[in-house]
């Protein structure tokens, strides 16, 4: 169950949750099954959280960092990332296992090192990602599914 300190911080303001994350980087954020349906968290520091369970729908995560972070089981728990703004967020070694993320908008996010396994994709965009590292010249796929596969071999 989601850390309430951390739900409400989150919820205040982006700014405000980025400048504590950043005094407060070695505290493991518990975000599990919160609800953030339609929630302005563009640009929102989420690196390592436990979202797993979070309902996430209709959210603006647009260049959020959520690389480490867990977004599976949201299947299981009934909640989702269906039609979530997830463009150039980070994504790296994120886990989308058992994820819905129908209507979703994953262009030019960085997707590298995921692990995508049981995705509910209708409808879902996903033009330009980049499954290179930072720092790495720059490839993308259109297909998450692919993404991942390129990374395995």
């Amino acid at each position: 169950m989601a850390n309430k300190e951390h739900l409400e911080l989150l919820k205040q303001d982006v700014k405000a949750w980025n400048k504590w994350r950043d005094e407060n980087n070695e505290i493991k954020i518990d975000l599990s099954g919160a609800n953030l349906s339609e929630a302005d968290l563009g640009g929102a520091n989420l690196s390592e959280a436990d979202l797993s369970g979070a309902n996430l729908s209709g959210a603006n995560l647009s260049k959020a960092i959520l690389s480490g972070a867990d977004l599976s089981g949201a299947i299981i728990n009934n909640s989702d990332l269906s039609n979530a703004n997830l463009t150039r967020a980070n994504l790296s070694r994120v886990s989308f296992v058992e994820t819905k993320l129908e209507g979703a908008n994953l262009s030019n996010s960085r997707v590298y090192g995921i692990s995508a396994w049981d995705l509910l994709l209708n409808n879902t965009t996903q033009t330009g990602l980049i499954i290179t590292k930072t720092g790495d010249p720059v490839v993308t796929v259109d297909d998450i599914e692919v993404a991942q596969f390129r990374q395995e071999i």
